[in-house]
This record gives C-alpha cells, sequence and structure tokens, in this order.
C-alpha cells in the first residue's frame, strides 16, 4: 500500500510540474481576468495602465509572446524606447510574432536615432513579408528616415517583394499594344510578338473587347465566363 501511495505521490508530482512548465511557456487563457483587463486596456490606449498589466503578465508567464508584444507597444506610446526594445528582445526568435516584434522595435530604435540597427530590423519585418512599401512610407515612426540611402534601398526591395509581377519581365510577356496593326511591346519582353496582326480578326473572335477601337490602335481585353 505504502508503494502504491508513493508512486501516486511521485505522479502527481511530475503531472502538476509538467502543468507548470506547460502554463509559463502558454499564453494566458482568454478567460484569465488578468488578460481580459490587460487586453481591454490596451484597446482603450490607456498606455500606461497596460504596460503595468503586461508587465506583470510577463513576469508569471516568461513565454507570453503575444503579452511581450503588447507591453513593448504600451512602453513605446509612453516613449518608453529603451523599454519598449527590452521587451521586444524577448521574442525576437518568436516564429509567429517575431517579425511583428521587428517592425515595432525597428519603430522603437528609429526615435532613439539608432539608425542602422533600426533598418537591420525592418529588413528582418521586409522578408517576412509584415514591412509593405506603403506603411513603411506613411508610419510617422519612420518620418526621420526619409531620405535615407538605406531606407530607401530598403523600400524598393519591399516593393519587389511585395509586387514581384511588376519587377519580373518574365511575368509581362504577353503584354502587348496593337499600334497601326503592328504588334508591339516593352523591349524587356523575353520572346519576339507576332511580326503583324489583322485588326479584322477581332470581329470574327468570340472575345469582349474592351475600349472601343480607335483610329491606329486596339485595346484588347480577354475575359473568362
Amino acid at each position: 500500500m505504502r508503494n502504491v501511495l508513493a508512486v501516486m505521490a511521485v505522479t502527481l508530482a511530475m503531472t502538476l510540474a509538467t502543468q507548470g512548465q506547460m502554463g509559463a511557456a502558454n499564453p494566458a487563457r482568454k478567460d484569465s481576468p488578468a488578460w481580459e483587463q490587460a487586453n481591454q486596456l490596451y484597446a482603450a490606449k490607456d498606455w500606461k495602465a497596460a504596460a503595468q498589466a503586461f508587465e506583470s503578465i510577463t513576469r508569471a508567464e516568461q513565454g507570453n509572446a503575444l503579452a511581450w508584444l503588447r507591453l513593448g507597444v504600451s512602453r513605446h506610446k509612453l516613449e518608453q524606447y529603451a523599454e519598449a526594445v527590452a521587451a521586444y528582445k524577448h521574442i525576437e526568435d518568436d516564429p509567429q510574432l517575431g517579425p511583428s516584434a521587428a517592425y515595432r522595435e525597428a519603430a522603437s530604435l528609429t526615435k532613439m536615432n539608432r539608425k542602422d540597427e533600426a533598418i537591420a530590423f525592418l529588413n528582418k519585418a521586409v522578408n517576412a513579408g509584415v514591412a509593405p512599401p506603403a506603411a513603411l512610407q506613411q508610419d510617422p515612426d519612420f518620418t526621420s528616415l526619409h531620405g535615407d540611402e538605406a531606407f530607401t534601398k530598403l523600400l524598393a526591395r519591399a516593393d519587389t517583394i511585395a509586387h514581384p509581377c511588376a519587377h519580373q519581365p518574365e511575368y509581362r510577356q504577353f503584354d502587348f499594344c496593337l499600334a497601326n496593326g503592328t504588334w508591339s511591346r516593352p523591349k524587356a519582353m523575353l520572346r519576339p510578338a507576332p511580326a503583324a496582326f489583322n485588326s479584322s480578326w477581332i470581329n470574327a473572335w468570340s472575345w469582349k473587347t474592351g475600349p472601343a477601337v480607335l483610329p491606329g490602335k486596339v485595346s484588347i481585353t480577354t475575359t473568362h465566363d
């Protein structure tokens, strides 16, 4: 009997230890009062109270990535940029929130005039696809980077990632223009276009044309019903 009780005690201890480890690694439950209160403060933009709430959560749950992210954002809004960076450092390698943390960390670093570091973190965010060019240009946190050579190059690369077809000639090899009965297209096209085209063919085909035929130029838009 003593042996059975001993085994049960050991099993219970191991179970509790495992649960404790899981609780430290996983985010707080959505029905947790502390978690709900912190998120309500965050949504209300009560940054000081939100920072205090998320700081308490991160003390109890070191692995709560979302809490660290929102703690960083709250501190940034309070202009506590160094403290915000310190929060983001905890989740730089998080597979889900790491890219967002990199973007936010870049914003705080920019405010601290650490531009080279900011560009490095923005590159991470761009590579992950969470920093489209429009966001980078419109975000007031990056206003001081406008005109910076490295930032200009970053914007160009962000646009290439966001709109790959616009930057690769092979995706535009079927862009043709009919002028004076002859096919023409940009020089960047890879394959030669048809040498000539009889505009009278248009009426014989079941294509739905776009704009009306203009003298010397025809525009064709194909559709699929």
